[in-house]
């Protein structure tokens, strides 16, 4: 499960990238079908959907610069592996935890839409019955 977030999230860097970064580019359609092969169709496209959300918020609001890793690479970034711990905590519903890892990423007012956006993916990789592990310390 955690391969598949990871991959999801290269992905639509990796699309944007290609795209010429255009402002408000959903690229969900991108993740979608490992998602939907995943998870099911509705939920495949509802974490897709999440996922994609995130990461556009992500881009544009970010407080600093983050790393995620090319797609081919077989390691884990600090920041990838951040952003699984912020999914599993809410898959776990610690949204405390969720929220306070947000809220260094982003500022306060985008970490709440950007809760709500991994909240949309971490229920639908649920019900897909994907789950994150939570890990010591948070890290993925």
């Amino acid at each position: 499960s955690e391969q598949l977030v990871v991959w999801a999230m290269r992905r639509w860097l990796h699309e944007r990238v290609e795209a010429g970064e255009q402002p408000g580019l959903s690229l969900s359609h991108c993740i979608e079908e490992p998602l939907v092969t995943a998870c099911g169709l509705e939920q495949g496209e509802r974490a897709a959907v999440g996922i994609a959300a995130f990461m556009t918020l992500l881009c544009a609001s970010s407080r600093q610069a983050r790393r995620l890793h090319r797609l081919e690479c077989t390691g884990v970034s600090v920041d990838e592996c951040l952003f699984l711990s912020i999914i599993a905590a809410l898959q776990a519903g610690d949204r405390f935890l969720a929220q306070g890892r947000l809220v260094w990423l982003m500022p306060a007012p985008v970490a709440a839409i950007a809760e709500r956006n991994l909240q949309m993916a971490a229920d639908a990789l649920t019900a897909g019955d994907r789950h994150l592990p939570q890990r010591l310390g948070g890290h993925a």
